[in-house]
């Protein structure tokens, strides 16, 4: 138990046929309370997401909480991510465990990592092979 840290997964409900059978979540989304210097409270370094197992699919995600300016549609992505460096997060399935786990990836404190199937990383910049429909 961390105070202060918060993580969780929204689990698929719509367009699952996008993802493969093993993966449970569309949206991943981790958040830490920043240092706060008068009270002396909060952490003041980063959360490691790195070796930690998640239901997203495998693929590398542009993290949507530093991408500057509104967002496009998702049917409208381009894979192209901006914002600061550091801000492709890649999930692999772990050859040894099975188990699909972060790459890389932490969450600063008092900052967030918010991760949607419909916002990976696409190096060529045209737009993303997902049809996912929005409400």
């Amino acid at each position: 138990h961390h105070p202060g840290r918060l993580a969780f997964e929204i689990p698929c409900r719509e367009n699952c046929e996008l993802m493969d059978n093993a993966s449970k979540a569309e949206v991943f989304v981790a958040m830490q309370k920043g240092h706060n210097w008068v009270t002396r409270h909060g952490g003041n370094k980063s959360w490691e997401l790195t070796g930690r197992t998640t239901g997203m699919p495998e693929a590398t995600y542009c993290n949507l909480a530093v991408q500057p300016g509104p967002l496009p549609e998702p049917q409208k992505w381009t894979g192209s991510c901006g914002g600061p460096e550091g801000n492709l997060i890649t999930v692999r399935r772990n050859l040894s465990s099975g188990l699909v786990t972060f790459v890389n990836g932490a969450v600063p404190a008092g900052g967030a990592v918010v991760l949607y199937v419909a916002y990976s990383y696409n190096r060529s910049g045209s737009l993303a092979r997902l049809d996912i429909r929005t409400g």
